[in-house]
């Protein structure tokens, strides 16, 4: 996984302990049926068939939890479709045996998702009481065979197994009527998904399969995001419940791994920042704080901080000393080093024999202080800091020298009013440029499914879950006075349905803060909808109505989120007079000065909440810090 905006990386990273399940057995039963097919394989592997549902079986295999049983966790898996089923893993393997055959074979699709049929391959009783069989099914039977499964699942809660359903949408609509029923009344894992606007794909069953771990094994997870949302949204990271200068990063289908800021820097929620412009509550300082209180460092076993003039000052135990996190002292031990890695930190600042002695980590080639390497690799530095060789971490600085230009709304102000940021799509290069710094941005970009053809993005009604995701806009702020636009013709719809142009629900713990969609009412009618969540929970919303006068011509939409209204433009432009028609959004109101909700989530093209597009996207940009806004409508 990629996490572009996190770039201020850490002096040290302690993995969580080995953990092991009591004597546990997992038997899958998964749909290789037509219908699976397309959703269950991406567009990444084209001749690996299922390798979605390959991938998270790796990582349920690869579980810390799963990994590290040796012989109490035993796996085995059968496909099934129509024309029959078969042994995928053999019964009761190993993990590390199980692993051998994930990618051996279920290359073919076995006809309909007939459920039964796959049940019914099961003969046998589970060995351990603290089982699981998991059904992953895209469809479910739809059809008069329900009874069939209904049956067997029975029979197999009589043999001893706990059914778990998994339901994946596929190509066609499910059968929750079988699927709730082969269910076992136990949580739907899935199927409780339902009230947030449908199935999941298969993008997410990793997971859902390391919450089945977590259900077996009685983990308590350590971070709410760790074990639901998408690691691949970009912002897989937790605040340390006890410290304010370490964190968690969520490790798919395995336990989170706890990592540490560098000297100086506390985590912001987003990356590590210069610590006297956090507000962390594992550290308060404030002028109603009793001077001299003392907070435990989760980074440095031997230092802690301590509000001076309602400042956080840090501080050092004298050697041979730790601090003690309960009498809140420093504490005198045999062995300094044993009592640090007990607690999982490290002694800071203690004498090395050379500078370069860093763990990996190392001066740039270039000796700017504003970059530093890790293993070979180049990173920027945390506002407010700059690195420190001989500290092996970063250090003050109170000059701004490493101002970062790209953080934020840091553009310089535009008049004329000129996109920060500009994606065109052109040759198919997901390269973004700023005309605003005449220069391209160091944007990074995942795509699924979706076609980059004709210096345009394609969505067809045959992509399962197609997107455009950029890291760019992940924790955005979004100030007053911003305005967003976006070229795109709608193809081949539905009547009446909304189709989602972009949002920034990229999974469940993003709900959208800003979303477009439009819907066609008639062969040229479009009806075009934005929606804001603002500061304050309020939502600002609009629409307007365009009547095009052909149907193969493109709309460009145009929306300023301004200081106290929400308002725009909608334009009809074809290849060759340019635009041919304009017609405004209605005014809508909001509380000045409020800004749009900060979503930790990025922007995606093409998807949100409703249908996914369908048709074609070719420009996607944004205007921030314009002295002049409303020149653009």
């Amino acid at each position: 996984m990629y996490f572009i905006k996190f770039v201020a990386f850490l002096c040290a990273v302690y993995g969580v302990s080995a953990e092991v399940c009591p004597q546990s057995e997992v038997l899958f039963v998964l749909d290789f049926s037509d219908a699976a097919y397309v959703p269950a394989t991406s567009n990444l592997f084209p001749y690996y068939s299922f390798d979605l549902l390959k991938a998270a079986l790796d990582s349920f295999l690869n579980n810390n939890y799963v990994d590290n049983s040796n012989n109490d966790f035993r796996v085995g898996a059968i496909g099934y479709g129509s024309r029959g089923a078969f042994e995928y893993i053999p019964i009761r393997s190993y993990p590390n045996t199980a692993k051998q055959y994930i990618y051996q074979r279920g290359n073919e699709t076995y006809g309909a998702s007939w459920t039964y049929v796959g049940l019914r391959a099961v003969t046998f009783s589970p060995i351990y009481a603290n089982n699981k069989l998991i059904v992953i099914s895209a469809q479910g039977t739809s059809n008069s065979n329900n009874s069939l499964a209904f049956t067997e699942a029975l029979r197999l809660r009589n043999l001893g197994w706990n059914i778990n359903v998994i339901a994946m949408q596929g190509q066609n609509p499910l059968d929750l009527f079988e699927l709730t029923g082969v269910n076992n009344n136990v949580r739907p894992v899935v199927l409780s998904d339902l009230t947030a606007g449908g199935t999941k794909s298969y993008r997410y069953l990793s997971t859902e399969l390391a919450n089945v771990v977590s259900a077996l094994c009685s983990v308590v997870p350590t971070s709410t995001v760790c074990s639901n949302c998408m690691f691949e949204g970009g912002f897989a990271y937790e605040a340390d419940p006890k410290y304010c200068d370490s964190f968690y990063q969520c490790v798919e289908g395995s336990s989170p791994v706890r990592k540490m800021c560098p000297a100086g820097t506390f985590w912001d929620g987003s990356q590590c920042n210069f610590m006297s412009s956090v507000s962390c509550p594992y550290a308060e300082c404030t002028a109603n704080t009793v001077p001299g209180t003392r907070y435990p460092s989760g980074r440095c076993c031997n230092k802690y901080f301590e509000c001076s003039n309602s400042q956080l000052v840090e501080r050092a135990c004298p050697i041979g000393q730790y601090f003690d996190s309960v009498s809140k002292q420093c504490s005198s031990a045999i062995d300094v080093t044993q009592v640090c890695q007990t607690t999982g930190r490290f002694e800071c600042d203690v004498a090395r024999q050379s500078s370069s002695s860093c763990n990996g980590f190392d001066y740039d080639p270039t000796r700017d202080p504003c970059k530093f390497q890790f293993q070979g690799k180049s990173f920027n530095v945390a506002p407010g800091t700059i690195w420190n060789q001989n500290k092996c971490s970063l250090d003050y600085e109170t000059n701004n020298l490493c101002y970062r230009v790209l953080d934020r709304n840091y553009f310089a102000l535009a008049n004329p009013c000129t996109p920060n940021f500009l994606a065109t799509f052109n040759g198919g290069s997901k390269t973004v440029f700023s005309p605003r710094l005449n220069a391209d941005l160091p944007v990074y970009v995942v795509s699924n499914q979706v076609v980059m053809t004709d210096d345009v993005l394609q969505f067809t009604s045959a992509m399962a879950d197609p997107y455009y995701y950029l890291f760019f806009f992940n924790n955005k702020d979004f100030l007053p006075n911003t305005a967003f636009r976006v070229r795109f013709r709608l193809d081949n719809a539905q009547l009446n349905r909304d189709y989602d142009i972009l949002s920034n629900s990229f999974c469940a713990l993003c709900p959208d803060t800003l979303r477009f969609s439009v819907t066609a009412s008639s062969s040229i009618r479009r009806v075009v909808s934005v929606m804001f969540v603002t500061t304050g929970s309020a939502v600002a919303s609009t629409s307007a109505v365009i009547d095009l006068t052909n149907s193969s011509n493109m709309i460009e939409l145009l929306v300023i989120f301004g200081d106290s209204s929400v308002y725009g433009q909608l334009r009809e432009y074809n290849n060759i007079n340019g635009v041919v028609q304009r017609v405004n959004f209605n005014s809508a109101g909001k509380l000045q000065g409020s800004h749009i909700l900060t979503n930790k989530c990025g922007i995606q093209l093409g998807r949100g909440p409703n249908s996914h597009f369908l048709g074609i996207i070719d420009e996607f940009a944004v205007y921030e810090n314009c002295a002049n806004i409303n020149s653009l409508v």
